[in-house]
């Protein structure tokens, strides 16, 4: 039985290990019958292993850390790898495959997995970093370490989970170098959950060619933490990140990308929160300048970083955009919001000395349903003339009541459209200009 604190390692040329079925770290069986499942190296030379092991074998570990070192060797797991309660397993060979990856165990705090540089794994089938089962919390779901190398998820994947006592569990998927493809879709919730899974990346790149989840109906949000590398969203589904009422993607660093295709295209979806303070938020349509790029019910705030939404239409379904002062640079063409199901609300909050522009010169834009708000409560400057939008077009606002101004205690304040820009006018209060009045319009 192999016990504490132990590192099974396979070295090339003096050793190698098949499995046909399971390769178990985590609790072994427990019944007489299953006894037989738990392998053991043979008598002697314990380093020196060629085993062809039947169908379900457990390789238990007991309580103990251990690392799984399968640098050198060949070993083949035909079906389920799985790593259970407080095991770490290192893989940085090349080549290798299995039909199902599970690192949820059924303990309070389960599996992980590292994946560095040369090590390269194909999950064919489900891949699970959490699991519901047990009626109590665990501490700790499984854990994806990648910081090189490759891991290749071609189904779904569960980052969280809840049992029918809606006990969550939810796993953390950490990207420092190398990739992840994901071609199926990644849940990082599950309905009812209290808590879900994180993905957090400080470098390398994840290639999601399916929908991203972050939550689910009634289920706590997941969350995705961007400080560097590359998420490069190019579904085959319409929506790209499929956010929900209490997700949040933080981006401060690295870019955050979306390819979308034809009328149907979806960037952020359904609610939730995207927070972009450094790095990049980049989409455009995949076949053409008619592409949409649809935002649909989520808030986006902007307070640094850049943003680019290109080579599309941007429909706008209620959203909200905060832009806090000006360090962003953002380019958005095309952008339609209508009247009706279209409309989109627009707050720019000025820091002490202005606000960043909406970029859209390269286009034309309907902003006849959108609502901009403007926040001077921080702004410390003098007169001036602000462009809020800079556009090909007169950018259509039709009602006053859809340009309103707050904060700007000591100024006048006055919107007005030129060539296609709407501008805000500020002038300190004193006496020359008291026909400007806040939320006036041209």
């Amino acid at each position: 039985m192999t016990r504490a604190n132990t590192t099974i390692k396979l070295c090339m040329g003096i050793s190698s290990m098949i499995l046909t079925s399971q390769l178990c770290f985590g609790e072994g069986p427990t019944t007489p019958a299953q006894k037989d499942w738990i392998f053991n190296p043979p008598a002697g030379d314990s380093a020196n292993w060629d085993t062809n092991i039947s169908p379900n074998i457990w390789v238990d570990l007991f309580d103990a850390n251990m690392e799984f070192d399968i640098s050198y060797g060949e070993p083949t797991i035909a079906d389920i790898a799985t790593i259970g309660a407080k095991r770490t397993a290192v893989l940085n060979t090349p080549g290798k495959k299995v039909n199902h990856l599970s690192l949820a165990g059924s303990h309070i705090e389960a599996g992980t997995l590292n994946i560095e540089n040369g090590g390269s794994l194909t999950v064919a089938g489900l891949t699970k970093l959490a699991a519901p089962a047990t009626g109590y919390e665990q501490t700790r779901g499984g854990i994806l370490n990648l910081t090189g190398g490759m891991i290749e998820t071609q189904g779904i994947v569960l980052l969280g989970a809840a049992d029918q006592l809606h006990i969550s569990h939810h796993g953390t998927v950490n990207i420092h170098g190398g990739e992840w493809i994901s071609r199926n879709q990644v849940f990082l919730s599950s309905p009812e959950a209290t808590h879900a899974g994180i993905v957090n990346m400080k470098g390398g790149t994840w290639s999601p060619k399916q929908t991203v989840s972050l939550s689910a109906e009634n289920g706590a949000g997941g969350e995705i933490n961007l400080y560097g590398g590359e998420i490069n969203a190019n579904p085959n589904t319409p929506i790209a990140f499929d956010l929900g009422t209490n997700a949040v993607i933080n981006i401060d660093g690295g870019t955050l990308s979306a390819h979308v295709h034809q009328e149907n295209g979806v960037m952020l979806a359904r609610g939730g929160t995207v927070n972009l303070k450094l790095g990049y938020i980049v989409a455009h349509g995949a076949d053409g300048p008619n592409d949409a790029i649809c935002l649909k019910d989520s808030i986006l705030n902007i307070s640094g970083g850049e943003v680019s939404l290109t080579k599309g239409q941007i429909f706008t379904f209620e959203p909200t955009i905060n832009i806090h002062g000006d360090e962003a640079s953002i380019r958005m063409d095309g952008i339609s919001s209508l009247p009706g199901k279209l409309t989109s609300k627009w707050n720019f909050i000025f820091n002490a000395t202005g606000v960043s522009t909406v970029d859209s010169a390269n286009s034309f834009i309907n902003l006849s349903g959108a609502t901009v708000n403007v926040d001077g409560s921080y702004f410390e400057g003098r007169a001036g003339r602000f462009k809020l939008f800079d556009s090909r077009n007169d950018a259509a606002f039709k009602e006053p009541a859809h340009l309103k101004t707050v904060g700007f205690d000591n100024f006048y304040t006055k919107f007005s459209t030129l060539d296609g820009d709407l501008y805000l006018t500020i002038i300190p209060r004193g006496g020359k200009h008291k026909e400007l009045t806040q939320a006036s319009a041209d």
